[in-house]
Parts: structure tokens; sequence; C-alpha cells
């Protein structure tokens, strides 16, 4: 649940009532989001943009998780049709913009050891 409340100016008369609605003192909200506890500006000054805010939270937490769908990448294809795999194709690319063999083959074994 999310509580809304006003940071008051030191010089607002209703520095002493969090809650007071009729200033236009910054709006702040805190509680508990996924199970932690927070504590934000919610950057208005107005208290009905700041129930919107927390309604919309509120609905957000509440809404079951989007699905997802899943796509199956297909491996790279060679001139020919055949698969490639990672390292042939890093290879590749290394040599077609590298200079040195050498330096080619450092990159590849660096790649593909982490």
């Amino acid at each position: 649940m999310l509580t809304l409340w006003r940071r008051h100016k030191s010089k607002c008369e209703h520095k002493d009532d969090r809650y007071w609605r009729k200033c236009r003192c910054a709006m702040w909200r805190e509680g508990t989001v996924e199970g932690r506890y927070e504590r934000h500006s919610l950057k208005t000054r107005s208290w009905e943009r700041a129930e919107e805010i927390r309604r919309g939270l509120e609905d957000r937490k509440k809404a079951p998780e989007p699905m997802v769908a899943r796509v199956k990448s297909n491996p790279p294809i060679g001139k020919q049709g055949e698969e490639i795999d990672s390292a042939k194709l890093i290879r590749q690319s290394l040599m077609r913009y590298g200079k040195d063999k050498k330096t080619v083959q450092e990159k590849v074994l660096k790649l593909l050891s982490s």
C-alpha cells in the first residue's frame, strides 16, 4: 500500500501536517512496492495527479506479468546453406576487418574464453 503526503517547504504554514491537501508543496509517496519499502517524489504538486500515479503503481503491482513471445533464433547460414558455428563466424568477421592474422587469432581466443 502506498501513502501520499506533502513535503512542505519550511515557510509553509501547514508544515506540521504532512497530509494537508490544500497547499502547493511537493507530493511524495511511501510504502511497499513489489516487496520493497520505497519513498519517492512524485514530481507533482497536485494531490489529484498524485492519486492517479498511485493508482497506476498499485494497478501495475496487481496486474499479471505480460506474456512474452519466445522466438527461437536460427543459427547463421553460410553461402552454401551450411550452419556456421560462432567461432568460425567470429574468425571470419575479424579477418574481414583485421589486418594481422596473429591479432585476429588472439581476439578469437579471448572472445571464446570469456
